[in-house]
């Protein structure tokens, strides 16, 4: 009952089909010399069990072609669906693409999926198992939306360029946001309470770890676009700004950073005796503040 190698089905057919007509071909009597052989009961015992099993594949079969059927109108309808939606946004174009390259294989493996349908049906004709006509005309009607479908994907195809250009468009788009995302970073860093003695060394230091984390994403969203641009053969788009703005505030959180650790540093000697110092510590300290002053006084701007 569970049997889907069309192959193992026929091997049924052929046999069952073959029992039945000897069965049915079997006489009441046969003389055999002196003895008279009575085959009726026999034949009576024998048949039903022959007519259920071939009762089973005149089920199975038309259910297999039916549910196969179903399955590759649902994967196709499915296919058609993806290539007749007009993508919105870069990702959308970029999977839409991407759908293109594989949508070939697909087709083919329902097509596949389809031919043992076919051979089902055809195995249903030779042995005489009924088939319905709405069935036929759905397995028609989906081998015909099949054809279509392999249109459909030709056109798409066809115009592959075409939908690589409103790629381009739509990065573009979001390449005009990214810029003026890293333009607002430069503006908020390059205020001049960011590097003021005076400010609030814990607020400014929050604000700038912000500000950092916004330029990630700048550089997130700039090195995916970029992948994308190589990808599909399109001009891609240099983002110097970005690291110019990278450069900016990781200057600024070097400047805090390095006021912090020599406070908590100067706190912390104050509390040992001089004899306990350990010097080799306080010179490696030293050495690092001074040429991090050294980098910020040529770097960033003067009062």
């Amino acid at each position: 009952r569970n049997e889907k190698d069309l192959d193992s089905l026929i091997t049924y057919c052929e046999r069952y089909t073959s029992e039945m007509a000897a069965l049915e071909g079997l006489l009441p009597e046969v003389n055999l010399g002196l003895l008279q052989l009575k085959q009726g009961t026999f034949k009576e015992e024998i048949i039903p069990t022959c007519r259920e099993l071939l009762s089973i594949l005149e089920t199975l079969l038309p259910n297999l072609a039916k549910n196969t059927v179903l399955e590759v109108r649902e994967k196709a309808e499915n296919l058609m669906t993806k290539l007749t939606t007009t993508p919105q946004d870069a990702q959308n174009f970029v999977n839409f693409l991407d759908f293109m390259e594989k949508c070939e294989t697909k087709i083919d493996e329902i097509a596949k999926t389809l031919s043992y349908a076919l051979r089902a049906f055809q195995i249903m004709k030779d042995f005489e198992i009924m088939i319905d006509d709405d069935e036929k005309e759905h397995f028609l009607e989906t081998e015909e939306f099949l054809d279509l479908l392999k249109e459909e994907l030709k056109t798409k195809i066809e115009s592959r360029q075409e939908i690589i250009d409103q790629l381009s468009e739509s990065l573009q788009k979001d390449i005009v946001t990214i810029f003026a995302d890293i333009e607002q970073v430069r503006v908020e860093v390059l205020k001049p309470e960011l590097i003021d003695e005076n400010s609030n060394s814990q607020q400014v230091r929050e604000v700038l770890s912000e500000l950092m984390e916004k330029l990630h994403e700048c550089q997130e969203d700039s090195q995916k676009i970029r992948g994308w641009q190589k990808q599909f053969r399109i001009e891609v788009t240099r983002f110097d700004t970005l690291d110019v703005v990278f450069q900016e505030v990781r200057l600024r959180q070097m400047l805090w950073d390095s006021v912090q650790q020599w406070k908590d540093c100067y706190e912390e000697l104050i509390e040992i005796p001089f004899h306990k110092l350990n010097i080799q510590q306080v010179v490696e300290l030293n050495t690092k503040i001074m040429k991090n002053c050294g980098m910020l006084d040529n770097k960033l701007p003067k009062k």
